[in-house]
């Protein structure tokens, strides 16, 4: 029997290691089962954070896009006044240009008709001097001609 005992002995000795490596494994199992299910409750509760940052998130950027849509609506309005208030004063000043140009179209006209009236008045009066001179200077020729027959004649009786 010692020798049934022996081969007993290493067979209880291995029942009690293999009975020890059994509760030591479903030790660790036990141990990764709340492992796991504590990253579970982990991985939900960073889920259900994420969630929550991105929904804030989300409302945020809705918020900003609200304000931005706001800005962009009150910007284009001050364009849209500010256009309107360009091409008023470009109107304007067309209009003031094309007063002033009939203006001056006006005054020159008025200058041109006065210029040329003072232009025939002045070739009247050179028309009238020169007629004048050559009036003059034929009389003078002819007393010119009446002096030196007079001189002559005064040299020829003297």
């Amino acid at each position: 029997m010692e020798c049934g005992a022996t081969v007993d002995a290493p067979s209880n000795s291995i029942q009690a290691e293999m009975q020890q490596a059994l509760v030591n494994a479903n030790g660790e199992i036990q141990q990764l089962r709340t492992t796991i299910s504590a990253m579970r409750d982990q991985l939900e509760n960073a889920r259900l954070d994420e969630q929550e940052r991105i929904q804030r998130a989300t409302a945020m950027a809705n918020d900003e896009v609200l304000q931005l849509r706001q800005t962009v609506a009150a910007m284009r309005d001050e364009l849209e006044k500010s256009r309107f208030a360009e091409q008023a004063r470009i109107q304007q000043a067309v209009a003031n240009a094309h007063e002033e140009l009939a203006n001056m179209r006006a005054t020159v006209q008025a200058l041109r008709e006065k210029m040329e009236k003072q232009k025939a008045d002045s070739e009247d009066l050179v028309q009238n001097i020169q007629a004048t001179s050559r009036g003059e200077l034929k009389q003078l020729h002819l007393t010119i001609v009446e002096l030196r027959e007079r001189l002559e004649k005064q040299h020829a009786n003297s």
